[in-house]
């Protein structure tokens, strides 16, 4: 779907895992201190993932049509 929601919807099940989120725009997401500056998640914007420890998340927003390619770096 390309409708923008709560980041914290969009990451309900992984919330444990997620030390930060960021976006382009200074913007960010800090679960641990009920920290929400990035509000909704908007399709076609970017956001990079900090993970606590060696934690693994797996997440496309918005799920891509088909042969749409995503492109997922690991820092």
């Amino acid at each position: 779907s390309n409708v923008a929601l709560p980041i914290e919807t969009e990451f309900a099940l992984v919330n444990e895992s997620i030390q930060i989120i960021t976006d382009d725009a200074g913007s960010s997401w800090i679960p641990d201190y009920s920290i929400n500056t990035i509000g909704n998640m908007q399709p076609g914007e970017g956001y990079m993932l900090y993970l606590k420890g060696s934690s693994n998340v797996s997440h496309i927003f918005p799920k891509p049509a088909p042969g749409r390619k995503i492109e997922v770096k690991r820092i």
